[in-house]
Order: C-alpha cells, then structure tokens, then sequence
C-alpha cells in the first residue's frame, strides 16, 4: 500500500513537472480516458494550459500538446498524431495561417475550440475569449461539449 502511494505521488509530482516547465506536454496516462484534448497555442499562455488540463483531468479526458517546434501546422500534425478528438487552438498572427490549421482539423474530423478575443472569420467550432486558468477551463468544456455532440 506505501508502495502504491508512493508511486502515486511521485506520479504527481512528474506530471507537476511537465506542467511547470514548458506547459500542457501530455496529461495521457494508463489509464481510460473519454477523449483527448490537444492544445496548440502560445507556450508563454502556461496558465491558459493548465486550466485546460485541469479540466480535462477532472472530467476524465487526457490533454495533450505539440512537443515540436516549428509553424502551427506542423504543431497540429503532432496533436492530430496523438489522438486529439478536439484541438483547442490560439490564433497566428496571420487569419490565413489559422485557417489553414482548422480546415487540416476538420479534414480530420476533429473539431476546433479557437481562443480569440478578436473577430474573427475562421470556421472554428466554437470560441473562447477568456484568458488565464479560467479561459483554459471553459475551452477544455467547449472541447468536451464537442465530443459529446452538445
């Protein structure tokens, strides 16, 4: 039993980690999950991240993020790799570049959660406008509203 718990909290604090160091990398485990969550955004947005794992955690999805470097595209390859089912995504600077990404999505039908408080007139799926933990929050609930069909 100390065993268990012991792998638990070191499970935990490696998972904090990840979390701590370059944002959302991959909150996937062992274990069942509903869904999976990609994120492809701004990695200086850490608290948007987190709220979104914490989120998905929490209802039972996994949350993954893109570990390459490079455009957004390439970026969305790696999440679309990972298995997300929905991609919560911030915009490029250039509209063009962002739609090129949720029509690659789409193409794979997957959904996408678009964090903007600009206009915008991409086809994303649905919009969050909020910033920090609590926008991370209500895209992961967008994103699971998605694929439940809500």
């Amino acid at each position: 039993m100390k065993t268990r718990r012991m792998m638990m909290a070191v499970a935990g604090m490696m998972a904090a980690g990840i979390l701590a160091g370059c944002g959302v990398t991959s909150m996937a485990s062992t274990e069942e999950t509903k869904g999976v969550i990609g994120y492809v955004g701004n990695e200086m947005d850490q608290d948007f991240a987190e709220g979104i794992a914490q989120e998905a955690a929490r209802e039972g999805y996994a949350c993954v993020a893109s570990e390459t470097e490079g455009n957004m595209m390439t970026e969305c390859i790696d999440v679309l790799e990972k298995g997300a089912d929905v991609i919560v995504l911030t915009p490029a600077e250039e509209e063009k570049e962002t739609q090129q990404v949720i029509e690659a999505a789409h193409d794979n039908n997957v959904s996408v959660v678009l964090k903007t408080t600009e206009k915008s007139r991409t086809d994303y799926d649905k919009l969050v406008g909020q910033e920090g933990s609590e926008g991370g929050n209500t895209a992961a609930v967008c994103a699971i509203d998605l694929m439940e069909g809500k």
